[in-house]
């Protein structure tokens, strides 16, 4: 969980869970479309996941992301300091929102 200090009063401090799969609104049978109540046999699936493998101009991406958080003192492989990261720059942009 990444914590976000808040100016809420109490010092209260929310939470977001990372990669949450818990849904906030069940979805009502009417909504669900044709078919909802049916159930679907699974397949037993014992290849590879098919991925499309990156572009060059992905991996470039991807590398410059890394070094601009690395810049900012970031450990990608640290919950807290990726935490830290993030709590960072809340603060700047609540401070400097133009940028």
């Amino acid at each position: 969980m990444v914590a976000f200090a808040g100016s809420h009063p109490g010092g209260y401090v929310g939470r977001m869970g990372l990669f949450s799969r818990k849904r906030k609104d069940p979805v009502s049978s009417a909504s669900a479309g044709p078919g909802a109540g049916e159930t679907m046999p699974l397949e037993v699936f014992e290849g590879r996941p098919l991925a499309a493998a990156l572009t060059d101009v992905e991996r470039d991406r991807i590398t410059a992301g890394l070094q601009r958080v690395e810049e900012q003192g970031v450990d990608v492989d640290d919950l807290e300091s990726i935490g830290a990261g993030l709590d960072a720059a809340r603060r700047r942009s609540l401070t400097n929102p133009a940028d």
